[in-house]
């Protein structure tokens, strides 16, 4: 989250002289495209008093790693690097390096309009922020990945959406998806949250990706695929902006008609991968892990949890994969019904809650193929334990355009269908489309519906 002070009046502080001619000679050429330098952009939005504008913003886009291309901003400033941390609104040096610090014009817009980026407030990137941003990373984002200019613009649709907002990135070397260096600007907000930094824990393996000279491996939070970008960008949105409601009254795939995922709950709290804004595990949950017998990386942990005052949500959030089978199915190693802690689990597993697996009696249509939804059911049931909770609903979001997402309501229907009528009802199927569309067009979701339609293809 931005950090920032309030400046209750933009009138009084003074704009210094014009630049003076020399400077003017230092512009740096125009960068083509939908690239616009901060100066122009200040000229433009506070044509009275543009260094104001202008350190406003370059601070402000320092702080956010806004995707920027950069001119020669050293030459600029005289070599003096001490004279990045000084851009106030009082200093020359705002006039010489905004010059040549190149923003997003769709994307800053977007930010302008919808006033995540508030000219009246005060922002304070600390070092060494500054001289990363303006000086350290390449000012050519492309010049050091391993392809060339060929391949770049081959890129079509959202494939090619790192390259057209300017965000280094690289690419995966079996199916060439692009992967951004810096996971954080695969996100939209809230990038230094404690439940993104552990997910950006989980790397890719050397091996896969096509690393430029220099270049930390990435994270698989980068990848244009990410699904896990995808469910922070949707719903962190929607949580600062107050519009959980949209979400909750979005229309559902299952149950059919005119049904919703959950129109009269009021949703209290939310931990992303099972953790809230500071850290902290969901102790119910945790209790639950316990009860089921599991530890470690096996716990079953829900993409996003919701606590509302009747219900609480498990949600299983899907973009370009199936729903998941079990692991130990796949790799040979399936220690049967023995063997496995949810079928000798009889108080709170299998054998509890799912009567019809028992009677089938085929691992490989049952457990092994629904492994993901079965250990979510499970969860719920263990949760529901505390009385406080009230009635679990396990969500599941698929992409109805993705041919995946078409298995995925297969496999979904598949999984319900032997649930009485009344068990059924406990489970909801709907798809990131079906959100997008119960949110409003309104400015402060407009960077959110861009993205989906440019980045992700929703």
């Amino acid at each position: 989250m931005s950090t920032h002070v309030a400046v209750q009046n933009i009138e009084s502080t003074p704009d210094a002289s014009r630049e003076s001619e020399t400077e003017t000679k230092q512009r740096s050429a125009p960068v083509s495209g939908d690239w616009i330098s901060i100066w122009e952009l200040a000229e433009q939005h506070y044509p009275e008093k543009p260094r104001f504008f202008a350190s406003r913003l370059l601070n402000y886009s320092i702080l956010n790693d806004l995707p920027r291309r950069t001119g020669d901003v050293l030459a600029a400033i005289g070599g003096d690097t001490e004279r990045l941390y000084n851009i106030s609104v009082n200093s020359p040096n705002v006039d010489r390096i905004s010059r040549h610090v190149f923003l997003s014009l769709s994307l800053i817009t977007s930010h302008i309009e919808s006033r995540r980026f508030d000219p009246k407030e005060r922002y304070l990137p600390r070092r060494p922020r500054q001289e990363e941003y303006l000086i350290t990373k390449p000012s050519n984002p492309y010049a050091s990945l391993p392809f060339g200019d060929g391949e770049l613009a081959g890129a079509n649709g959202r494939l090619n959406y790192f390259a057209r907002m300017g965000i280094p990135f690289t690419l995966t070397r079996r199916r060439r998806y692009p992967v951004a260096l810096d996971y954080r600007q695969n996100l939209l907000v809230d990038r230094e949250a404690p439940q993104v930094k552990v997910m950006a824990e989980k790397l890719y393996p050397e091996s896969a990706i096509e690393l430029p000279e220099g270049a930390d491996v990435p994270s698989r939070l980068g990848s244009i695929n990410s699904e896990e970008a995808l469910l922070w960008n949707v719903f962190r949105t929607l949580i600062r902006e107050d519009g959980m409601h949209y979400f909750l009254k979005a229309s559902t795939i299952f149950p059919g008609g005119d049904a919703l995922v959950a129109p009269e709950e009021r949703m209290s709290a939310a931990w992303f991968w099972g953790l809230n804004d500071r850290g902290s595990e969901f102790v119910p949950m945790v209790n639950a892990f316990k009860e089921l017998g599991e530890e470690g990386d096996d716990r079953t942990i829900p993409n996003l949890t919701l606590l509302g005052i009747n219900h609480f949500l498990l949600i299983e959030a899907r973009y370009g994969r199936n729903f998941a089978t079990c692991p130990k199915k796949r790799n040979g190693e399936c220690p049967g019904r023995e063997g496995c802690l949810y079928w000798t689990n009889t108080e709170a597993g299998i054998p509890a809650y799912f009567p019809h697996y028992v009677k089938r009696g085929n691992l490989d249509r049952t457990c092994g193929l629904h492994y993901q939804l079965t250990r979510l059911y499970l969860l719920a049931k263990a949760m529901e334990k505390v009385p406080s909770m009230g009635t679990g609903l396990v969500v599941s979001i698929i992409d109805e355009k993705q041919d995946v997402g078409k298995l995925n309501r297969k496999l979904f229907l598949d999984f319900i269908r032997h649930f009485e009528p009344e068990i059924q009802q406990r489970f909801i199927l709907t798809s990131w489309q079906r959100i997008r569309d119960n949110v409003p067009l309104e400015p402060r979701y407009e960077e959110l519906h861009r993205e989906l339609r440019e980045k992700w293809g929703i």
